[in-house]
């Protein structure tokens, strides 16, 4: 980044993955500007897990009201955001920004620095979204991306963390095959627990059923994010679908095991130091077998 500022303000709605495929661009910027001090923008329900992240120094609502005069082609700030704003040496918006207005304003009121993009424009060719994303950042590409950078102490208590749930349902690998997954790792020895989240509720009824699953199921349902990431922090494996428990998982360090659909792993891997993907080269679901050995192969 050029001139090394001191603070730089991060814009970066959106959902939790999209939240996590930027902290390694971000762990890369602490690490070669020292004493830089990073505040992130981002969903207000995610901003809790930002705590975790040691080289984020404090974080924002991207969607409060204080900053919507950012975002206005005639704005009226009040003199307490400009005060605020004008701490910051840089911004580094990670977002679309079509009438310029955010940058624009940012420069107005004494963000000397504004760099980024709207990180989905064009075409993909040949990279992820964390290596777009620390490109907008002006990183080099040989910084590392696959780099743990959530710290907590967790309740996964070496347990095999499965979470068969996804925010689209194109992206679930059939439940049947993830029970099937749950009954073998427990056959061999290791202790397991499903998670489901707010928007897995249409499982419910298949995970919380006795005579399909059995009395000894862990099933857990987190209701915040701080919940899930205690949940999956010190498992010895997280087996999931490309959804945001996945990128928890992969951020927190924890052998993670994610399977992928219709979606391509080569834009939208989670990005961690232990992290396996799978998926068919037809295009398809990898199957059973596949991932039941790999599972367990990870585990051995």
């Amino acid at each position: 980044m050029i001139g090394q500022p001191s603070s730089l303000l991060v814009l970066r709605p959106g959902a939790l993955g999209d939240l996590l495929l930027g902290l390694p661009a971000l762990k890369n910027l602490a690490e070669q500007n020292r004493g830089i001090r990073i505040e992130v923008a981002a969903n207000e329900r995610y901003l809790p897990l930002l705590g975790l992240a040691p080289f984020v120094a404090g974080c924002r609502d991207f969607g409060g009201v204080d900053l919507l005069p950012l975002f206005s082609p005639s704005p009226k700030p009040g003199p307490d955001l400009i005060r605020q704003l004008s701490q910051f040496d840089g911004a580094l918006l990670w977002m679309a920004d079509p009438r310029e207005c955010c940058a624009r304003n940012l420069r107005a009121w004494g963000v000397k620095q504004v760099m980024g993009g709207n990180p989905r424009a064009g075409r993909f060719e040949g990279g992820s979204m964390a290596r777009r994303l620390a490109d907008l950042a002006g990183l080099s590409r040989k910084s590392r991306l696959d780099l743990a950078t959530l710290e907590t102490t967790g309740q996964g208590e070496g347990r095999v963390t499965v979470h068969p749930g996804a925010g689209g349902r194109h992206k679930r690998w059939p439940p049947e095959h993830y029970l099937e997954l749950v009954q073998k790792v427990a056959r061999a020895g290791y202790r397991t627990q499903v998670l489901l989240g707010p928007a897995d509720q249409d499982l419910l009824p298949f995970w919380q059923d006795p005579v399909r699953t059995g009395s000894e199921l862990m099933l857990l349902q987190p209701a915040e994010p701080m919940d899930l990431a205690r949940r999956i922090s010190g498992s010895a494996l997280f087996v999931g679908n490309d959804s945001g428990p996945a990128h928890l998982a992969a951020a927190l360090g924890v052998p993670t095991l994610v399977l992928f659909g219709p979606t391509d792993p080569a834009v939208w891997r989670p990005r961690g130091p232990r992290v396996v993907v799978l998926k068919s080269l037809l295009d398809s679901w990898p199957s059973r077998q596949e991932v039941l050995s790999t599972a367990l192969g990870l585990l051995a």
